[in-house]
């Protein structure tokens, strides 16, 4: 069961980076949901403030959180 609480915990950090933080550009909804075999609106709902400061610190740890994203 935690394995699978981390890795839901995980998805939702990915859908974060993906709406949040990817620099190159915004993905689209509907390209999050097929891509995380979601709804759109399930993404809409998938993450939060803890996820998006979960995506952030995974991006850090890997060099890539330098940059601040408006």
């Amino acid at each position: 069961m935690a394995a699978r609480n981390e890795a839901d915990a995980t998805v939702r950090a990915l859908v974060a980076y993906a709406r949040e933080l990817a620099t190159t550009r915004k993905y689209r909804l509907v390209e999050i949901a097929e891509a995380a075999g979601m709804s759109i609106s399930g993404v809409r709902n998938a993450y939060g403030e803890v996820d998006l400061e979960r995506a952030r610190q995974m991006m850090a740890a890997i060099g890539e959180g330098e940059h601040e994203h408006e």
